[in-house]
């Protein structure tokens, strides 16, 4: 399809969007990310640097209106904007339809500390969405073969405690080196191949040790 404005592609949120963090106390924005769908959909759309919802549609095999609701969310919310570039001309002087571009309105996916106990429930209920679509992930791809899973309840002393999250530092590193080189494609909704997880947190009490699996 062409376009008569290829700058609007690329852009990496610096032109349109602000560093802004994302805030959990204002109800339209706390509507829009409590859905982990959307919050991916966003960093989707964040890390093309801008692009049209027939592309994204396209990536996921899915039919472009599926995804209207969810972008109309973002942009009530004002974590997205919208483009639509003057139409080039095609064969025989006909103007050919152009889909609206759509970017960013963050640099990246960071939230305001909470404000309120409200806003600190928020971030538990985001946090606890995406641990759910986490283990939904994971249940899917046991069913083709057992996933190398770290995952577990066991008793540590403190200095364990610090030897994992050094490991994380080291995983987290690698993530961002894969996230800045999916950046590098402008104007393209790239999917994921891989699902990372892991996170260290104090149990409540009185809970049980887990096997390892595998």
């Amino acid at each position: 399809m062409a376009r008569s404005s290829t700058s609007l592609r690329g852009n990496k949120a610096g032109r349109f969007s602000s560093a802004k963090a994302i805030d959990l106390s204002v109800n339209a924005t706390w509507h829009c990310v409590r859905s982990p769908f959307r919050l991916r959909l966003l960093e989707t759309i964040r890390g093309s640097g801008g692009c049209t919802v027939l592309e994204i549609a396209r990536a996921l095999e899915v039919s472009p209106p599926s995804l209207y609701y969810h972008i109309g969310l973002l942009l009530k919310a004002g974590l997205i904007g919208q483009l639509t570039p003057k139409p080039a001309t095609g064969r025989a002087g006909r103007l050919g339809p152009v889909a609206a571009i759509f970017f960013a309105n963050v640099d990246a996916i960071k939230f305001a500390p909470p404000k309120s106990v409200r806003d600190r429930q928020r971030m538990a209920k985001l946090v606890a969405g995406l641990i759910t679509e986490h283990a939904a992930d994971l249940a899917m791809a046991a069913k083709i073969d057992l996933p190398a899973i770290g995952n577990g309840w066991e008793s540590l002393e403190a200095h364990e405690v610090k030897a994992i999250r050094k490991a994380f530092a080291t995983v987290d590193e690698v993530l961002s080196k894969a996230r800045a080189r999916r950046e590098k494609a402008h104007g393209k909704a790239v999917l994921a191949t891989h699902h990372v997880s892991f996170s260290v947190a104090a149990t409540a009490p009185a809970t049980l040790p887990a096997p390892k699996l595998g």
